[in-house]
């Protein structure tokens, strides 16, 4: 059956996947017998999609309106040149998280979590989608690197593992439209009162080191960039990723990224010389997304040599955590070093740590946030050479 009869035979909802392979063998087709320079692949590929997918339903759509062609076309486009069954979930700005697990889509929209209707066709389908988002990056996924962290090309951040390394392919697409936040929004929201936000941004403008504690999604890199809008518009400030996610709107801001060595031709670029390269720009603050390995020892250097005002974040289940997990990550830098040492250290340089949480109300059915503390850290440690902390701001999650 053709399409056109696929089109008359099922008026709605229309056939998308019929017409979809009738435009792919007409691109297909066209470029068998096409001697395109570099350049034209695209604009052709367009150009035929479009005439081929107006030539099926330019009728269809006349009876039906006319959002039937321009969704058709939409469909038709993000399969030939963008991520497929992705692409709407990317515009669609009530979501906030695309789930791929194998063929199946599961989305998160406010609260819930749904399974999207329409899945992939293939897990073919599926890796053609990979190719796609990690070339685009410079990066390669395969059996020798089965997992890949990079940036969407609109900015979300996308994390994607397939076998050996996992049962079946898996993409994970964070969106980060929902992420300029200002303080006063957090209070509006109950996340922290207006006293503790009042603290937050003396904090800042008094250039402490701030260290923004939590578990996985519970907004340590939201509030990170919620703290940087309270710092003043004429220093430099120089940020350390590995993928582009900080969104710092200040004229004086140089931003580093890391690069894992998974192409031949390029070398790896770690956290710990982007901070040695970072200390040779003059800044003034040094935000770093995240501490998540050894490049915690080169950050406290950084820390112990006079640049103030520095933010950054780390995975912890609370404040006390969140120091234990800072030595043990500094400790692996240099495996004769003294975790005492180490310690004194964090004491000195570390001012303040903020921490945040999920707080799960009515069994599960609704996730919200709560800066729970905010602890400064006393300079030196006790007598038996432990952290000593003053807690300046406490609010428990009802």
């Amino acid at each position: 059956m053709s399409t056109t009869e696929v089109l008359e035979h099922k008026v709605f909802p229309i056939d998308r996947k019929a017409v979809l392979s009738h435009v792919k063998d007409k691109v297909q087709r066209a470029l068998e017998s096409l001697d395109a320079r570099e350049g034209e692949y695209e604009v052709l590929c367009k150009t035929v999609a479009e005439k081929t997918v107006r030539d099926e339903i330019v009728d269809f759509a006349g009876r039906r309106g006319g959002d039937t062609y321009g969704a058709l076309l939409e469909y038709v486009s993000d399969d030939l040149f963008g991520l497929g069954l992705i692409e709407p979930l990317l515009r669609d700005e009530a979501v906030t998280d695309i789930l791929v697990e194998g063929v199946e889509i599961f989305v998160v929209s406010g609260n819930t979590r749904r399974k999207i209707h329409e899945g992939f066709g293939s897990e073919k389908d599926v890796r053609r989608v990979i190719d796609r988002i990690t070339a685009r990056v410079g990066k390669r996924v395969d059996v020798m690197n089965p997992a890949c962290d990079c940036e969407l090309y609109e900015g979300s951040r996308c994390h994607i593992i397939i076998p050996p390394a996992a049962d079946r392919c898996y993409i994970t697409v964070r969106k980060l439209g929902c992420m300029d936040l200002e303080l006063s929004d957090w209070v509006a929201g109950k996340v922290i009162t207006a006293p503790g936000a009042e603290l937050l941004t003396e904090a800042v403008r008094c250039k402490k080191n701030i260290i923004v504690a939590g578990g996985t999604g519970a907004g340590k890199t939201t509030l990170l960039n919620s703290l940087s809008k309270q710092i003043e518009s004429d220093q430099i400030i120089i940020t350390l990723e590995d993928t582009y996610e900080l969104r710092i709107d200040k004229p004086h801001v140089r931003r580093l990224l890391t690069r894992s060595s998974q192409i031949e031709s390029q070398g790896d670029i770690s956290f710990s010389l982007l901070i040695k390269n970072a200390m040779r720009m003059n800044p003034d603050r040094l935000i770093m997304g995240e501490v998540r390995d050894e490049a915690a020892y080169d950050l406290l250097h950084a820390l112990n040599t006079g640049h103030r005002g520095s933010i950054s974040t780390i995975h912890a289940n609370s404040v006390i955590d969140a120091l234990w997990r800072l030595e043990t990550l500094a400790s692996m830098a240099k495996l004769n070093s003294s975790l005492l040492a180490i310690r004194r250290q964090i004491s000195r340089v570390v001012d303040l740590v903020v921490f945040i949480r999920g707080i799960e109300l009515d069994r599960g059915r609704y996730r919200a946030r709560r800066i729970v503390e905010v602890c400064r850290l006393i300079p030196g440690l006790s007598s038996g050479e432990e952290y000593q902390i003053d807690v300046l701001y406490s609010q428990e999650g009802e």
